[in-house]
């Protein structure tokens, strides 16, 4: 399922978040996520600081890895919002859904926006079970909520 949320749509969906008449600025913004290299079967953490005057809208996870890397096929993540403790999913779930759809069509963005407060640490883990993973990031891709006085 390819998901494409209208600018339009996004900001509608923010404004029902924030008090009626709020203008808000929306600002296109990336949280890259290196996680270098991964061995088979080992769990690698990292950790992202939202520490910006503003909050956070993540609607993509877009990968990036080496081309001696092996692929995310078979590659497990989780995602969790440390501060308030909300979870992506309840465990290790695989990467390949994420950014791939059906008939290998790319299908980077999530089924639905996630907010995150402005003062928030995410924490993200990945474990390849089948082939290590080289040279191998994350962007979390989103944007950022700003509100205007």
């Amino acid at each position: 399922m390819q998901t494409v949320f209208p600018p339009s749509d996004l900001y509608n969906w923010v404004s029902r978040i924030y008090e009626p008449g709020s203008r808000l600025l929306l600002t296109d913004y990336g949280f890259p996520v290196d996680f270098g290299d991964v061995a088979i079967g080992a769990t690698l953490t990292r950790q992202v600081q939202m520490q910006q005057n503003a909050d956070f809208v993540l609607c993509s996870i877009d990968p990036y890895f080496g081309e001696s890397a092996g692929t995310p096929y078979n590659t497990y993540f989780t995602l969790v919002d440390t501060t308030t403790g909300e979870q992506l999913s309840n465990e290790f779930t695989p990467f390949l859904p994420v950014i791939i759809g059906p008939f290998g069509v790319v299908n980077r963005s999530l089924p639905y926006p996630r907010w995150f407060a402005g003062i928030s640490a995410l924490s993200m883990s990945v474990r390849p079970a089948i082939s290590a993973l080289t040279n191998f990031s994350l962007t979390l891709r989103g944007f950022k909520i700003q509100r205007l006085s």
